[in-house]
């Protein structure tokens, strides 16, 4: 992994120059490392002595991007409006500061230049993701900020892609209650709708998916996340298992985050933290 980066910028202050805005901060504990791209709030990287537990993002230039990790908000799947997974992935978060394990972003309207957002969004939202590693685990904490005078409405999910082989991804077993992706294709329809495996997700918060010749990942999120969506596209070193905000769903809905009782809605004046920590242990 890259040289470790440090800035002398004050956490404070609320405007900060783009050029004092790093592309890319690495973040380590002992041999368990990760890369952030602040420019997206993305996690391009994350990996145990070389070894890529997530998938590597190669390319952002792309229109469609594949690897790592990111926070889909404010919502979580397709939406007319704010578009599939919503604006916060495809905006610059801001760099507020960073530890050697970890690094904390923040998001606000202002932080959106790709669309307007008074008809879109319009909620006086502030939000924090605090972004560490550990041995073999790498955790976010993600903090949504009500400022405003109504409901704020969110259906945040998490995107981890892990690093799995195509040949393998049958073998693949979890504790999710009916999984199961034998003679699953990943095929679209003729209307392009793609059925996706959705699963409840334990009480206890915790998924464990179990990699043959790898080792097990295990996940532990939020009590607000009530989903878990698996995907992957077709012949791709990859399989993504997605927490998602969906307190009532049996299928990705569109639109969903305007749906009373498929969304959270955060209080006015308040706040909700929402996380997801996910740790490796290597098969014997």
């Amino acid at each position: 992994m890259s040289e470790q980066l440090s800035y002398n910028i004050n956490p404070s202050d609320t405007e900060k120059k783009e050029a004092e805005q790093p592309t890319s901060v690495a973040i380590q504990s002992g041999e368990t490392e990760a890369k952030i791209v602040p420019e997206k709030g993305w996690t391009s990287e994350f990996s145990y002595k070389g070894e890529s537990l997530f998938y590597a993002v190669g390319d952002f230039s792309g229109k469609s991007v594949r690897g790592g990790n990111f926070p889909a908000f404010p919502n979580f799947g397709p939406d007319t409006l704010l578009g599939q997974h919503g604006f916060a992935r495809n905006n610059a978060w801001t760099w507020d500061k960073q530890t050697e394990n970890s690094v904390e972003l923040s998001f606000k309207p202002g932080n959106v230049k790709d669309r307007e957002l008074d008809n879109l969004y319009p909620y006086d939202f502030e939000n924090k993701m605090n972004i560490s590693v550990g041995d073999k685990s790498i955790k976010y904490d993600f903090l949504v900020k009500n400022n405003g005078d109504k409901k704020l409405p969110t259906t945040l999910g998490f995107h981890p892609f892990f690093a799995i082989d195509n040949d393998i991804e049958k073998q693949v077993t979890t504790n999710l209650e009916g999984f199961n992706l034998e003679g699953r294709t990943w095929e679209k329809s003729k209307d392009g709708h793609l059925s996706l495996p959705l699963y409840d997700i334990p009480e206890s918060g915790l998924i464990e998916i179990n990699v043959p010749g790898k080792g097990t990942f295990k996940m532990n999120v939020s009590p607000e996340f009530k989903k878990v969506l698996v995907w992957k596209e077709i012949g791709a070193d990859f399989l993504c298992f997605e927490p998602i905000i969906a307190l009532n769903e049996d299928d990705i809905t569109n639109n969903a985050i305007n749906v009373e009782g498929m969304r959270l809605d955060v209080d006015p004046k308040s706040e909700v933290n929402l996380g997801m920590e996910i740790s490796f242990e290597s098969e014997e």
